[in-house]
């Protein structure tokens, strides 16, 4: 599925917009009824703030523990929760185990005053975070129909499953050199394709993991190719030298880098796609990708998204 709802510029890892939107929601819910029947408010206030931070550090070492290579060499960049990287799963369990701390812990009494309370919360949250679902997957980031993608594409990079991702076909560009490249020349290999451009603050952050991981696996057979939003070859060029960066840069040829993006639905720079050997896209990564969000897209083309979420 899309990574991202995308509300205007700005970015939000579905996962965690729709987490925090059932939070919010079932937050408000209870309150109001917490004040009808004379339910403890700070004990609510409390209990949410508690699990919500819970649930996010759950979720964040369940993706941590799952890609722990692209840790390893910088242990401290776990604690860059602004970057993507999150399991649902492992937060909704996090988060299940704190309530049921809570009751465990409590005296007699006042499980017996708090239980129907808590009940309640699970039972308020567990809607609302259904109902958000709906609303995330089906409508603010509706999947498309499957479409072929060219130099005159159609298609949509918000699909909500693997099957409602576009399929590429080929488009033509050059590199930096003016020498002539197509999507052709990658065809049998897995391939990263990154968009990007020179004004994009994430994406100059991103260029030296993509630099650095284009040295790691071509090795292994994996091509990276960074197309650029149609911007002058001499900004360009610049830009790659002031950074020492030397990893294989598109530029508008037959095909524009504008073109191929927005023909695609891409809306918000950077983003990623990672390609199997087969060419179907496995994963689309919107927003500044980290060591960890690179692995995880590198082991989906690998596998050809049989083995990880």
């Amino acid at each position: 599925m899309g990574n991202t709802i995308n509300l205007g510029p700005l970015a939000l890892d579905v996962a965690i917009a729709t987490f925090i939107l059932a939070y919010i929601f079932s937050f408000l819910l209870l309150s109001i009824i917490g004040r009808k029947f004379t339910i403890d408010q700070k004990w609510i206030r409390s209990n949410f703030d508690g699990a919500l931070f819970a649930a996010l550090i759950g979720a964040r070492l369940g993706f941590v523990i799952a890609y722990w290579p692209a840790f390893q060499d910088k242990p401290w960049t776990i604690f860059y929760f602004w970057q993507s990287g999150y399991f649902l799963n492992t937060g909704l369990i996090t988060w299940f185990a704190f309530m049921l701390g809570k009751v465990v812990f409590m005296g007699t009494e006042q499980r017996k005053q708090q239980i129907g309370a808590l009940s309640l919360h699970l039972s308020i949250f567990l809607t609302c975070y259904l109902l958000t679902s709906l609303v995330v997957n089906g409508g603010i980031n509706p999947g498309a129909n499957p479409g072929t993608v060219s130099g005159n594409m159609s298609g949509t990079m918000s699909g909500t499953t693997k099957d409602a991702f576009p399929k590429l076909t080929n488009f033509q560009m050059q590199n930096i050199q003016g020498e002539p490249k197509s999507f052709d020349d990658l065809k049998g290999q897995p391939v990263i394709i990154n968009f990007w451009a020179t004004w994009c603050g994430p994406c100059r952050r991103e260029m030296q993991l993509l630099n650095d991981s284009y040295h790691q696996y071509q090795s292994q057979g994996i091509n990276l190719v960074a197309v650029n939003m149609s911007e002058p070859l001499d900004q360009v060029v610049t830009f790659l030298a002031e950074n020492k960066l030397d990893l294989p840069v598109w530029i508008d040829g037959i095909d524009t880098g504008e073109d191929v993006f927005h023909g695609l639905g891409g809306q918000v720079l950077p983003t990623t796609l990672f390609v199997d050997s087969q060419s179907e896209i496995q994963r689309i990564r919107v927003g500044e990708l980290s060591s960890g969000t690179m692995l995880q897209g590198i082991l989906d083309i690998q596998n050809q998204g049989s083995s990880l979420p």
